[in-house]
């Protein structure tokens, strides 16, 4: 774990007592964000697991970020490469995939750069290309864990939406209006999902798809039950986690701790 902390976020989680891991959380700034609740998880029973996450980076083999550099300089295809061999080392019951999913289907970045997802290295700038990739690094990614015998399940990602965090802050304080997710944004996690079982085919009947437990419209998602879902416009807030991943993702993981090893 002392190389993943010099190229991304590496944490024990659960009940530190626990002599070995039973789970494990990979992924990207949505993983790093879910800390607590997955930490909350383990300890509520008693299971120790381990959380390996870095910004911008999705978890599925062959993801790095696009620099001057050759791919294997890169920080990102370090830490993908470190992540799944300290995950399958730890040899957990199972693995949460947990990312900003809508972001890997789309190759310009926040920062400027470029972010590829190509295990064959023949990538191409267009969207259907990105998801085909994706598709191709997640099927991989879900064979070398279920050959060490290590299920998997891929956390769904909540819409995103339109507001900033001071948008948030100042809705809370000061009542300013908010913009509830489009159609579009909260129709395409789900779209998004679906697309990537077909990519997957037969290997996706294998993976457990968690999808979050949404109200039944766009408005009232941003305030719920009297507190922001959001930290902004894609990271949930705490809250957020708990009301809309925590039960399924305890679900999954109480399934996993009951099967043999």
């Amino acid at each position: 774990m002392r190389d993943l902390l010099h190229v991304g976020f590496a944490r024990t989680i659960g009940n530190a007592a626990s002599y070995r891991y039973d789970y494990a959380v990979l992924g990207d700034s949505h993983a790093r964000f879910a800390t607590h609740m997955f930490h909350a998880m383990g300890t509520a029973y008693g299971v120790r697991g381990i959380l390996l996450g870095m910004d911008g980076v999705a978890p599925v083999a062959g993801a790095w970020a696009k620099v001057d550099a050759g791919k294997r300089e890169h920080p990102g295809y370090r830490w993908s490469q470190l992540a799944m061999a300290t995950t399958i080392e730890a040899r957990p019951k199972v693995v949460f995939l947990v990312a900003r999913w809508s972001a890997y289907t789309r190759f310009a970045l926040a920062n400027g750069g470029m972010l590829i997802l190509d295990p064959a290295n023949q990538v191409e700038a267009d969207p259907a290309a990105a998801l085909s990739a994706l598709g191709a690094g997640l099927r991989e990614t879900v064979r070398e864990f279920h050959a060490q015998g290590i299920a998997v399940a891929f956390v769904g990602q909540a819409p995103e939406h339109a507001n900033h965090h001071a948008d948030l802050f100042r809705h809370l304080l000061f009542g300013y209006p908010l913009k509830p997710p489009t159609s579009d944004q909260w129709q395409h996690a789900d779209r998004l999902q679906a697309r990537l079982q077909t990519a997957l085919g037969p290997d996706g009947s294998a993976l457990r798809w968690i999808a979050p437990n949404l109200p039944a419209a766009p408005e009232q998602l941003l305030f719920w039950e009297g507190a922001s879902i959001y930290w902004d416009g894609d990271h949930l807030s705490l809250h957020g986690l708990r009301t809309l991943l925590a039960e399924p993702c305890r679900t999954v993981l109480r399934e996993a701790l009951q099967s043999p090893r």
